[in-house]
Parts: C-alpha cells; sequence; structure tokens
C-alpha cells in the first residue's frame, strides 16, 4: 500500500499533464481553424499600370511615386522589364501618381480614386524631353473599371 501510495500522485500527475497539453493543442487547431477564413478578407485595391514612351516601347526602371492625398502616405515602386508596375492593398482614397525616368518628362496624375476591392489602371506614355519638365493630368472623368467584370458602388455619406 505505501508503494501504491508514493506512485499513483506521481502517475496521476503525468495523467493530467497529458490531458492539459491535449487541451491546448485542442483550442490552438480550433484558433487556427478559424483564422484562416479571416484570412481571405483582404483589401485587394490598388494601382497598375504601364509606362511606355511615344513609340510604344516599354520603359523599364522608371520610378512610380504614388501619394495618398488625405494620409500623406507615399509608396514608390520600379516598372518591371516590360514597363508594368503594381501597387497593391493601398488603402481607398485619393492618389496622386507620378512616374519619372531618366531622359523623359515627369509623368503626373492627380484625382485618381481607389475604392475596395478595385484596381485602378494608370498607363503613362511618357514624352521625351529633360528631367525637369513635368506632364500634369488633372482626372475629371471617372476611372473605368477594365481589370475584371465585377460592378461595385460606393455611396457617399451626405
Amino acid at each position: 500500500m505505501i508503494f501504491a501510495d508514493r506512485i499513483w500522485p506521481v502517475f496521476g500527475e503525468f495523467i493530467m499533464k497529458k490531458k492539459r497539453r491535449i487541451q491546448y493543442l485542442f483550442m490552438a487547431v480550433w484558433m487556427v481553424g478559424w483564422a484562416l477564413p479571416l484570412a481571405a478578407q483582404t483589401l485587394d485595391t490598388g494601382i497598375v499600370g504601364t509606362v511606355s514612351d511615344p513609340a510604344g516601347a516599354s520603359v523599364a526602371a522608371a520610378n512610380v511615386t504614388i501619394s495618398n492625398k488625405a494620409t500623406g502616405v507615399t509608396r514608390g515602386v520600379k516598372t518591371a522589364a516590360d514597363g508594368k508596375y503594381d501597387v497593391r492593398y493601398l488603402v481607398p482614397g485619393e492618389y496622386t501618381v507620378e512616374v519619372q525616368a531618366p531622359g523623359f518628362r515627369t509623368g503626373r496624375r492627380t484625382g485618381v480614386v481607389v475604392q475596395i476591392n478595385q484596381q485602378a489602371r494608370i498607363d503613362f506614355q511618357l514624352q521625351i524631353g529633360e528631367v525637369q519638365e513635368t506632364v500634369e493630368i488633372t482626372a475629371a472623368a471617372p476611372l473605368l473599371q477594365t481589370e475584371n467584370a465585377t460592378l461595385g458602388e460606393v455611396v457617399a455619406a451626405e
């Protein structure tokens, strides 16, 4: 009986620790199972486009700067070898897009509105000139969604 009194508490404690580990493992798997669908709820907003020269050839390694007018946040990327750029996961709002490349005039597009789950397509055809010259285009008409066939509308509070 003395032997059983010494062994049973140790064995019982081992069983309880194992049971607690299984509970923690189950809770972790349960939390990950709920978190995975939430990862798909990201905002796929952004600005994409192509930068070309007057002849239509791609301009590689051009600096594209995207600035949010409301927050003042600026993001910059370089165009790929085919002249394309892609800036994703932007906060919905109004942006200014500026493109600079050596030997070309700076191109700028203001009033670019990015809405939830939409990509604005802004293509630039840079003119040959000095680096200091800037061509500014003010967006007056709403942008046409050409990337996919989804329809959407944002209703502003009045």
